[in-house]
């Protein structure tokens, strides 16, 4: 996709596309980090989460409502998903947080050698 805006600029611009490539570097980056340094990763993390956790609990409240599914639900299979769901999400996590940590200086590392 980035590809195909190169070349959609490069072809409205008449720059090459290696041209259009530095400017959108050079410009458009520095603009996106000085557009996001002001987000509150803090309030979209609340409102993701309150978002999701709704969803979850109405969806658990439409399964429990179910004659005998609600039962089973429960006492079974409910755990099982929840273990498998958070265990997901905790491994996709350590990705950008892998990531993080990997930038700070050597001797700010999380994980020991």
């Amino acid at each position: 996709m980035l590809q195909d805006i190169i070349v959609w600029v490069s072809g409205q611009t008449g720059l090459t596309e290696t041209i259009v490539g530095w400017v959108g570097s050079a410009i458009v980056v520095p603009f996106l980090g000085w557009l996001t340094i002001k987000l509150d990763w803090s309030e979209m993390e609340k409102a993701c989460y309150v978002f999701f956790y709704g969803i979850a609990q109405k969806v658990n409240d439409w399964i429990v409502a179910i004659p005998y599914m609600g039962y089973a639900w429960e006492k079974w299979f409910e755990p099982y998903f929840i273990k498998q769901i958070a265990g997901a999400f905790r491994v996709i996590a350590q990705i950008p947080m892998a990531i993080t940590a990997g930038f700070n200086s050597r001797h700010e590392s999380l994980v020991k050698r």
